[in-house]
């Protein structure tokens, strides 16, 4: 079975970035540590949402500039924020890198 959705997405956006910085004799293992992290990160994403839903998040109501937000939209709300730093941190990171290979090859 194919990986669907968020997975697959975080797969993509990840792993060109860390296979450029990584160095050549290290591609597979940087390969076998993305990839089986990648799988175990979607099912614990999905239970640490159920949690936060059904026991910490449970009952709350937000409103903020005319938007309301229940429990899950909380958590939705809360994935995208981190997706969004999750970006700017790997753009930091293979900036830095390109740097350091750039450096490495003169």
């Amino acid at each position: 079975m194919g990986e669907r959705g968020s997975p697959g997405a975080i797969l993509v956006t990840a792993g060109p970035p860390a296979l450029r910085a990584a160095l050549r004799g290290f591609v597979g293992r940087v390969t076998a540590v993305i990839t089986p992290a990648n799988r175990l990160a979607a099912p614990l994403s999905v239970v640490t949402a159920g949690l936060l839903v059904s026991s910490l998040l449970r009952g709350i109501h937000l409103c903020v500039r005319g938007i309301s937000f229940g429990p899950v939209g909380t958590v939705l709300t809360g994935t995208g924020l981190l997706a969004i730093a999750r970006g700017l941190y790997v753009r930091d990171i293979v900036r830095s890198a390109a740097l350091h290979a750039d450096d490495a090859r003169r």
